[in-house]
């Protein structure tokens, strides 16, 4: 993993962009106005690393809730590099 890391670091800066392929960045949710959820794909260059969301759950004193998981394009190349 170190290996194709070091290799896609070649290609770009890390850059952290709000989600796509279809899913809003930002999801409030219905049942209680003031939580809310914000999803961002890490990038090396265009190459995206790792999805994320971020939950706000309406309360300024608790800490979001955060949740990082790879990329479906970054296991496609650990697994063809394995």
């Amino acid at each position: 993993m170190t290996k194709i890391l070091s290799e896609l670091r070649k290609v770009g800066k890390p850059v952290l962009d709000p989600a796509e392929n279809g899913k809003d960045a930002i999801y409030a949710d219905k049942e209680d106005n003031t939580a809310v959820t914000l999803f961002y794909v890490l990038k090396l260059g265009k190459f995206p690393i790792a999805n994320i969301s971020i939950r706000y759950k309406g309360q300024y004193t608790s800490a979001p809730n955060f949740l990082a998981t790879i990329s479906k394009e970054l296991k496609e190349k650990l697994l063809a590099n394995h």
